[in-house]
């Protein structure tokens, strides 16, 4: 007899991760070596396992940055299993733990994002995905100085880490600390600061290794106050992937905003081959965040 059963994860929950990332892996989402670590490691994280006879076959995932905003994430269901109604039952369960009068984001398949409008979802803008090669990026980075107008890129150790996290909550526009703290620090991640003349930060990037390592790497977040201090971040933070990175691919993915045109023009002199977009979708308007500056979006997973 059919058992099908949903419950939440927690970090001890090691086949539900194990599950989550080669699904996202096999539908080539290329997810990091260990996304969903972090994920979980969020302050209200809500990550939902739906198993069939013991085994997981679905997940659906939303993460919740304060009372009036929840961004969601996963939604995951196994080929076979797809058009049962089991992804439905994992969202219900889900979203049972959301309050559905206030703000909720995800990102979605532009074609897909129109169907969410019957729930009250609206498109805000697109968020395009390049692939960015980082050997040829570095031949426009290189002419680049390494003290660009008093910018100056740092590694972490040489920050103040209060200073970053609020930086990361100014510009974000919602504290996320525990997560950002984990995200930082994961393995395979790569991750460089930029400072103007007054040591005052201005913009940081993060890299991490994909889970399946021949791949790549992600970028995101990047975030930066000017192009200028864009650019002075990916220099620094290429050389050191290309001196220590752990994968054989110079292949690096990110998301960026159509709305910022400076990151647009930048990905065009990186020579970023653009490969699909994603609509950001919301309930009610756009929430709080920095979003010229956001060069480059942390994760559709996580907002």
């Amino acid at each position: 007899m059919e058992e099908f059963n949903i419950h939440e994860i927690t970090s001890i929950d090691a086949s539900a991760i194990l599950f989550i990332k080669e699904t996202m892996a096999s539908l080539e989402c290329r997810p990091g070596l260990e996304d969903v670590e972090c994920f979980l490691a969020s302050d209200h994280p809500g990550i939902y396992i739906g198993e069939l006879n013991g085994t997981p076959i679905g997940s659906v995932s939303f993460t919740k940055y304060c009372s009036t905003y929840y961004s969601f994430g996963l939604y995951l269901v196994e080929e076979i299993y797809r058009g049962k109604g089991y992804g439905m039952q994992i969202f219900n369960t889900a979203i049972k733990e959301i309050d559905s009068s206030q703000n909720i984001s995800a990102y979605a398949v532009p074609s897909i994002a129109k169907k969410y409008e019957i729930h009250g979802f609206r498109t805000q803008w697109l968020c395009s995905n390049y692939d960015i090669n980082l050997t040829k990026a570095l031949e426009f980075l290189k002419a680049i100085p390494s003290n660009q107008n008093g910018l100056t890129a740092k590694s972490t150790t040489e920050i103040d880490q209060e200073a970053l996290l609020s930086y990361d909550t100014a510009v974000f526009g919602y504290q996320r600390n525990s997560f950002l703290m984990k995200w930082l620090h994961a393995k395979g991640s790569h991750v460089k600061v930029v400072v103007n003349s007054e040591r005052t930060i201005v913009g940081y990037a993060a890299a991490r290794v994909a889970y399946l390592q021949h791949e790549g790497y992600r970028l995101g977040p990047l975030f930066a106050d000017s192009d200028e201090a864009a650019k002075v971040l990916l220099k620094a933070l290429f050389e050191e992937i290309l001196c220590n990175g752990i994968s054989t691919s110079h292949s690096v993915t990110i998301f960026c905003l159509k709305r910022n045109s400076n990151s647009m023009e930048l990905m065009e002199q990186l020579h970023g081959k653009h490969t699909f977009d994603l609509a950001y979708i919301t309930t009610k308007g756009v929430p709080n965040g920095c979003f010229d500056k956001w060069f480059g979006i942390t994760s559709p997973e996580i907002g």
